[in-house]
């Protein structure tokens, strides 16, 4: 499986017909919109793309954290290579959205699994907002939110439909549009040699197989005269008209000496899925998923979705065995904090609350805060005392997920609002959302 890079130029043969002059710029305009309307009967995909990755230590010399200046020993170290296994479930479409989920860990010069440093992610795209969950070594975290779209669905993410044909579509359409001098040649093969001369020391060059659906099976890459990259890719019709690559090769960096090499293998490929969307973009965290919201800076812990308390009455604290709220709450609001003050999000939510209370209890509102699982009476009592909280607070001192369940909590710190006859109102919100409810509730 391990892949052996000749710094031999892939395009040594004889050639059979070549362009002249004005001719160049035309058959490459020709071949590129052919490529272009082949590429363009792909809507969407799906795939699983299997990657073995080799490259070598030096690459992190210019790393921040890693030495630029090394022992003789440590150059030794820089010279050893690395092995990566990868493999991505790509689902995308032609609007640069869609999922990818990426499972990688090491592995050995064969191209073996290790089973070592495994990581899970799974990103999501909409074209407005994004998802990234993350599995390490049995832990969670997930950000949520973000507005900027992710490398993965960019064109500088090597997932094999941009890799072998993308880019060198965007370079060919670079090239006639600042009319760079390009160069074809009609192999004896049938394919074209397309050659793009950015500048003296710099080119491009592609082979082009009509036979393919025009798909670009070969590419090269020269800086200051020598090889930087090269590519190798096989096609297979897999729908009338349409050819998708079903393994490559991809190597950059060989005249640095510090090139990563690539091997692809591509499976199970589906194209134009009548319900490509179904359930795309839904990522299902698992309990105790540390979540970070980008869009409102709301970080908690997820818990297991339980069905919404919105539009019922405020369940009883007594159930829980817990005697917070003063006697008479009739005519007020109600908020209840449930959280874990051994989680970060939880107790930085229990300041910000704790500072606001005297303001919320002139306004008619009765708060309390309640710890969702069983600790240490004495370390709960001692951390109150160190940080000054003032508000009621009690603990659940039985069946947690009971608890959680019949108050629908499914992530901490979560906050429930109840209007003045005590239904609630909204839940699961952000302290930075507690104006607004009381608002909408005043309102109504």
């Amino acid at each position: 499986m391990l892949t052996i890079i000749f710094c031999v130029s892939i395009f040594d043969c004889c050639l059979a017909t070549v362009a002249i002059g004005a001719e160049h710029t035309g058959l490459a305009k020709s071949i590129l919109d052919k490529m272009i309307e082949n590429r363009n009967k792909v809507e969407n995909f799906k795939c699983i793309n299997e990657q073995f990755i080799s490259y070598p230590t030096d690459i992190l010399k210019n790393v921040p954290g890693h030495k630029i200046y090394r022992s003789q020993e440590e150059q030794e170290d820089a010279r050893k290579r690395l092995y990566r296994y990868q493999i991505d479930h790509l689902a995308l479409d032609n609007k640069g959205t869609g999922r990818v989920t990426r499972i990688c860990e090491e592995a050995d010069a064969k191209g073996n699994r290790t089973g070592n440093r495994i990581q899970k992610d799974t990103i999501t795209w909409d074209g407005k907002n994004s998802v990234r969950y993350s599995e390490i070594s049995g832990r969670t975290s997930a950000k949520i939110g973000g507005t900027k779209q992710p490398l993965e669905f960019t064109k500088r993410y090597a997932q094999p439909w941009t890799v072998f044909g993308g880019t060198f579509c965007n370079e060919l359409t670079r090239a006639l549009e600042q009319n760079e001098k390009i160069n074809v040649e009609k192999q004896k093969d049938g394919n074209y040699r397309i050659e793009i001369l950015r500048s003296r020391d710099e080119k491009i060059i592609g082979v082009i197989d009509p036979n393919q659906g025009y798909s670009m099976i070969a590419r090269e890459i020269y800086y200051a005269g020598k090889l930087h990259l090269t590519e190798k890719a096989r096609f297979e019709r897999v729908k009338p008209g349409i050819w998708f690559p079903v393994s490559g090769e991809h190597s950059f960096g060989i005249s640095s000496g510090t090139d990563v090499r690539t091997t692809m293998t591509i499976k199970e490929i589906e194209i134009n899925d009548p319900n490509f969307y179904d359930g795309l973009y839904h990522v299902v965290f698992a309990e105790g998923t540390y979540v970070q919201d980008i869009a409102t800076g709301l970080e908690y812990v997820s818990m297991r979705r339980w069905p919404s308390l919105v539009g019922k009455p405020l369940p009883k604290l007594k159930d829980l065995k817990i005697d917070l709220l003063p006697a008479n709450t009739a005519g007020k609001m109600i908020l209840v904090c449930f959280l874990d003050i051994e989680q970060r999000p939880s107790r930085n939510c229990l300041r910000q609350l704790d500072a606001r209370a005297q303001e919320l209890k002139a306004k008619g509102m009765a708060i309390a805060a309640v710890q969702a699982s069983k600790i240490d009476e004495n370390s709960l009592d001692e951390w109150r005392r160190k940080h000054n909280i003032s508000l009621p607070f009690g603990m659940v001192q039985d069946d947690d997920d009971g608890a959680r369940s019949a108050w629908g909590v499914s992530s901490l710190p979560w906050l429930i609002l109840t209007d003045c006859r005590h239904v609630v109102a909204a839940e699961g919100f952000g302290l930075s959302e507690l104006d607004a409810k009381i608002e909408q509730i005043d309102g109504d």
